[in-house]
């Protein structure tokens, strides 16, 4: 889905504040929403875009890109169980919160060892980061909803020599 012009308008607004820092690499989810907000980060630095599929959003499955109001029989039983246990639960074909994260860390991680030390801008989607900040945290996934993830909003993991994350921002 493509973003509307009030996320257009966030995204330029995101890549002029950001145009100052010197990033050495931008990486993008495929997905138009967020290579959308990396190309203009992109234009900045006069860098190029690597789109990786593993930075997407979370598959919902049976219900992806489905309006709720139009669900019915097994969908809708599905709908629910998955309004009762969001973390958990798993709509057929879908990922959970704990498959999303085994998909993005270990990418997250290889980033990081193969630009050690240097300035990385992952592009993404909100499940994407919640999945990232909560394994950054040390936090369980059961709380993965704690997190509140703006649209358009700058989250800074640092990496120590050890390469320990530690969050320093959230949602600047």
């Amino acid at each position: 889905v493509a973003l509307s012009d009030k996320g257009k308008k966030m995204s330029a607004a995101l890549a002029g504040r950001l145009s100052n820092i010197p990033f050495d690499v931008i990486y993008s989810s495929d997905l138009k929403r967020a290579s959308y907000l990396a190309n203009l980060l992109a234009e900045a630095g006069n860098l190029p875009v690597r789109c990786l599929k593993v930075l997407r959003e979370r598959c919902f499955g049976e219900l992806e890109g489905m309006q709720p109001e139009k669900f019915e029989g097994e969908q809708l039983a599905h709908w629910k169980k998955w309004g009762e246990d969001r973390v958990y639960y798993r709509v057929p074909g879908s990922e959970t919160w704990e498959d999303l994260q085994k998909r993005i860390i270990p990418s997250v991680e290889e980033l990081v060892e193969s630009f050690r030390g240097r300035r990385i801008a992952l592009i993404c989607h909100g499940g994407p980061i919640r999945a990232t900040l909560a394994w950054a945290l040390g936090m369980p996934l059961a709380n993965v909803y704690q997190i509140h993830q703006a649209y358009c909003a700058v989250n800074v993991i640092e990496f120590n020599t050890d390469m320990a994350p530690r969050v320093t921002l959230v949602n600047g």
